[in-house]
């Protein structure tokens, strides 16, 4: 008997001190995928890393459709606006709009059902393919620690049997009541084109005067104003340059950096910066877009950009042409 109760103990402390070593190993392992990647129920995925919380749903376009920073939302979401406008996160489209006919984007790219799988610290979705344009989208994101931004590489492929001609355009909605901002840089072709042939859109020349109270150009950046409510106010056209666009509402400045454009490679009537501003919703439209790239028979063409989220540090002001603000952002994204 005696001997039987020193074989339980011997199993009990064995086996409890086994588990306690598999506790300490665990403890010493870096940190898994699943802390900083988690796929929820309704098979969305959420990011999560330095602060920022990334929501991205494959079922529906596979869009941002949610990014918080330090508890405040920064984009517009379903709760903001009306799920049936379907107008809410970020998306990816093709440029030209011409190309798909004006609206509305093509379904499988916008909103339609992507496939989706984590690959090393982000994760990976494919749309399926655009009959009508015979193109397919690829989107990878993840949340860098090291860079402290999120990373985001998009892809379009050509799934005709002929070459085709595309630019990549990033369309990221933000609620309104904040301001706009980015560098100017090249005069667009001509500043009355955008009013002949698109009704309310403006292409903006190297300095333009002051259109509206909350619309001006001061030493190089153009600035747009964005209060809340219902109103009019143009569709901005622009060339950029530095290659970062920047709004900056509720304490957060939000920073998209990607590669400069020179007008010559802009997608037909297209710029490389534009800004929309919805006159029943309350939301504004922060876009850039990609050069106009030739792609060949089952090629493919790549495009990044980076997001940045960051405080407004004390002491300066979220107001048009606020030089300190635009400081601010270059020594960010260097």
């Amino acid at each position: 008997m005696r001997n039987y109760l020193f074989v339980l103990l011997a199993a009990y402390v064995f086996s409890s001190c086994g588990e306690s070593r598999k506790e300490r190993q665990n403890m010493m392992k870096p940190k898994k995928k699943m802390e900083e990647i988690k796929q929820n129920e309704d098979d969305s995925f959420l990011l999560f890393a330095n602060g920022i919380e990334l929501l991205v749903e494959p079922k529906f376009g596979g869009r941002v459709t949610s990014l918080v920073f330090e508890g405040k939302e920064v984009l517009s979401t379903r709760e903001i606006e009306m799920p049936e406008t379907q107008t809410f996160g970020s998306v990816l489209w093709p440029s030209p709009q011409f190309a798909w006919g004006m609206w509305p984007p093509p379904y499988n790219l916008d909103m339609g059902v992507y496939s989706a799988v984590a690959e090393g610290d982000g994760i990976k979705l494919t749309s399926k393919i655009d009959t009508a344009l015979s193109i397919q989208f690829c989107k990878t994101l993840k949340i860098s620690k090291e860079n402290d931004r999120i990373e985001i590489l998009y892809e379009l492929y050509n799934r005709s049997e002929k070459e085709q001609q595309f630019g990549l355009w990033e369309v990221t909605r933000l609620p309104k009541g904040g301001v706009a901002f980015f560098p100017i840089g090249e005069p667009m072709p001509d500043s009355s084109l955008g009013r002949e042939e698109y009704e309310n859109t403006w292409y903006l020349t190297a300095n333009p005067a002051p259109y509206f109270d909350d619309i001006s150009s001061i030493d190089g950046v153009f600035w747009e104003g964005v209060p809340e409510g219902n109103y009019f106010s143009p569709k901005i056209i622009a060339d950029g340059t530095e290659g970062w666009c920047a709004y900056v509402r509720n304490g957060l400045v939000f920073i998209k950096q990607f590669e400069n454009v020179t007008p010559s490679d802009f997608s037909p009537h297209q710029g490389e910066v534009e800004i929309y501003v919805d006159q029943k919703n309350n939301y504004v439209e922060l876009e850039e877009q990609s050069s106009y790239r030739t792609i060949p028979v089952g090629g493919s063409t790549s495009w990044e950009v980076n997001w940045y989220v960051k405080e407004l540090p004390e002491g300066i002001d979220a107001k048009i042409g606020n030089t300190d603000l635009v400081e601010f952002v270059r020594s960010v994204i260097k």
